[in-house]
């Protein structure tokens, strides 16, 4: 199971990140975001830092010559696209590098996924599925009966992200099984507050993982 960590505000976090051995970091690159990175970072920060862990730009709604134009600013490894983004875009993007498509899933059902992911088969590399936190109890993962979409061919790795992944889901994870099931995505639930991830949580999390996995 791979592991992407949202929201990174530091280099000091992308080292303590690598050390980990995280697999993904995400740099958000939304203007209208607290976590927007060039209010952190200049673009030699992340360019330059030797680090095996690879870098996602996050954008929402971005034009296609902002996005290629920091791919090479920040030498990003992939794009992850946030917003309402259309088929025709993704292929835009994609034909330069590989892309994540999210999106945000109000009904965990067979029907409900496949209208939002059909057209971009073609177009990207990875799905994201995420729910408004507004939206979850406090069970997060074991709040949605995965169950229901086991039958749905999804064409494309996916993560799980958002509101949806707690420490204590790391053992639900590993019985939820999928052919396409490809990672997990930490943003808010894994921060001290909102510019700080919290390394240990992370660390206690991959800890678990690991036990599961033995």
């Amino acid at each position: 199971m791979n592991i992407k960590v949202c929201e990174i505000k530091s280099v000091e976090q992308l080292f303590q990140l690598n050390k980990l051995e995280i697999d993904y970091v995400g740099l958000v690159f939304d203007k209208s975001s607290s976590h927007y990175i060039r209010n952190f970072l200049e673009a030699a920060d992340i360019a330059l830092a030797e680090i095996d862990v690879l870098k996602v730009g996050v954008f929402v709604d971005a034009p296609a010559e902002e996005i290629l134009k920091t791919i090479e600013e920040f030498d990003l490894d992939l794009i992850q696209l946030n917003g309402n983004e259309s088929p025709q875009f993704c292929k835009i993007i994609s034909n330069k590098i590989e892309v994540i498509k999210s999106f945000q899933i109000e009904d965990f059902n067979k029907k409900s996924i496949e209208n939002k992911i059909n057209d971009f088969d073609d177009v990207c590399d990875y799905y994201l599925f995420y729910r408004d936190n507004n939206l979850l109890s406090n069970a997060g993962f074991r709040d949605i009966d995965w169950k229901i979409i086991n039958d749905i061919s999804f064409e494309k790795p996916f993560f799980i992200g958002g509101g949806l992944i707690k420490l204590s889901d790391a053992s639900f994870l590993h019985k939820f099984k999928h052919p396409d099931f490809f990672g997990v995505n930490f943003d808010r639930n894994f921060e001290k507050d909102p510019k700080m991830n919290d390394f240990a949580v992370i660390s206690s999390f991959i800890q678990s993982v690991n036990q599961v996995d033995n």
